[in-house]
């Protein structure tokens, strides 16, 4: 199986559904990728659950290292030996044939811009009073521009997502580049994937790659174009927030309930080997399942009215 592209992920032992479920559903697509998978206090047998699938390689770390996997992303991008390497979450996976997709259509990087609306909502309260909305807040702007120490200018006042990116290793540079700031910024120990009380930088690893995106003079091409989530029968999926399937199912993710369930049946047909399979991702429980999470989004839709009616 060769392909001139690497898809990278890390996790710890609490991902090792998801990791397996990505690598799965690649296979399960006939995705010729080849897979790196930095795993954090896997066992021998977990790590070869994950290498019993073609050209999948598994990395053992340095566990020496305090910081949460989701701020050595680029560590682990950088194992990647192909010309085109994609970062996916260890939450996500693929349906469908996204081949065609996956290299940047600029020729050097891929990720999804949020559009006004969605900056709105995730900066909404950190604008100053009278300023316009839609894009990083400017005192954000002004401490990712002292922070970074290069440019002057924003080259972008919206934000990219590092869920799933993909770029040209010409790049590697920049990635290098993150993991230095990262360094600099965030504290050396394990924050976990946000921190609340840091004003410019809550989405820690996430918020560390846009100042660069915006100041660095390092920073790819980018044009906002993203074709990952255009063809609703080829795309990249990616379990946001919790339950993640293998824990119980979101309201939002139920329509993919039978092509999850499906890598993990195809799986086990074709003679791999699974991790013990949770109730959650078991079809007889599927009613079970659908029932609590629509429920669960019921009950949160209402906790967000009464907040919003105290606040009055």
């Amino acid at each position: 199986m060769q392909s001139n592209f690497t898809v990278v992920t890390n996790c710890n032992r609490n991902y090792l559904w998801g990791a397996y479920l990505l690598t799965a559903s690649l296979r399960y697509e006939k995705n010729p990728a080849a897979i790196h998978v930095i795993a954090y206090d896997f066992s021998a047998d977990e790590v070869k659950l994950l290498e019993q699938f073609e050209n999948v390689r598994v990395v053992k770390p340095d566990n020496s290292n305090p910081r949460n996997p989701t701020n050595l992303k680029p560590l682990a991008l950088l194992t990647a030996e192909t010309e085109y390497i994609g970062w996916f979450d260890s939450d996500t996976i693929v349906i469908g044939d996204i081949t065609k997709y996956w290299i940047p259509p600029n020729g050097s990087f891929q990720s999804r811009f949020r559009g006004p609306e969605e900056m709105t909502s995730i900066y909404r309260k950190k604008y100053d009073p009278g300023e316009a909305t839609g894009g990083v807040p400017k005192r954000i702007l002004d401490i990712w521009c002292k922070d970074v120490g290069e440019n002057t200018t924003a080259a972008t006042k919206t934000t990219c997502t590092a869920d799933n990116f993909t770029f040209h290793r010409r790049h590697l540079d920049f990635i290098k580049r993150w993991y230095e700031q990262l360094n600099k910024i965030i504290p050396a120990e394990d924050q976990g994937v946000v921190n609340n009380t840091s004003f410019a930088y809550r989405q820690t690893d996430e918020e560390i790659l846009n100042s660069l995106m915006a100041f660095s003079r390092c920073a790819p091409q980018f044009d906002g174009r993203y074709l990952l989530d255009k063809d609703p029968n080829a795309f990249v999926l990616h379990f946001g927030m919790l339950p993640k399937p293998w824990q119980g199912w979101q309201k939002r993710f139920l329509p993919y309930y039978d092509k999850v369930l499906g890598v993990v049946e195809w799986a086990a047909s074709a003679g791999y080997k699974t991790p013990p399979i949770p109730p959650a991702l078991q079809r007889k429980n599927k009613s079970k399942y659908q029932l609590k999470a629509v429920r669960d989004q019921a009950f949160e839709n209402a906790k967000s009215i009464a907040r919003r009616v105290l606040r009055r």
